[in-house]
């Protein structure tokens, strides 16, 4: 086992930083209307869970590094539109920035349902009785 050198964790550290900026500026930028449901979003945190593991298995650390850094601006573009379909604002995305509030924030937004549900159950039933 390798020990780990004084630019192993400056790389480190850059990579966190660039998430962390990348995070902040996704949501801040996010002003589409566009709204995402329950299960695309549970998707997208599978795809955010499971990709940086397999880049890191196929290339080494660095490699799964990567793949986060590619996936962190439209993740955190889906927090914010799973946010706005629950009727939310982005202030829970922000939130899930922190990591371990993130974990509570993506049940948040799992659970919660969305506008359309929300319509639909709250419209009224049409009967078409034709005879």
């Amino acid at each position: 086992m390798e020990s780990i050198t004084g630019t192993d964790l400056l790389i480190f550290f850059g990579f966190g930083l660039a998430i962390l900026t990348i995070s902040i500026l996704a949501v801040l930028f996010e002003e589409s209307d566009k709204t995402i449901g329950r299960l695309p979003f549970l998707g997208w945190m599978a795809a955010l869970l499971l990709l940086p593991g397999i880049g890191k298995l196929a290339g080494g650390i660095f490699a799964g590094l990567a793949v986060s850094l590619a996936l962190t601006y439209p993740v955190m573009q889906r927090y914010v539109q799973r946010a706005r379909d629950a009727g939310m604002s982005k202030t829970i995305a922000f939130l899930s920035i922190i990591p371990l509030v993130s974990l509570i924030t993506s049940l948040i937004l799992l659970i919660a349902p969305g506008v359309s549900a929300r319509i639909s159950s709250e419209a009224p039933a049409v009967f078409s009785n034709a005879g």
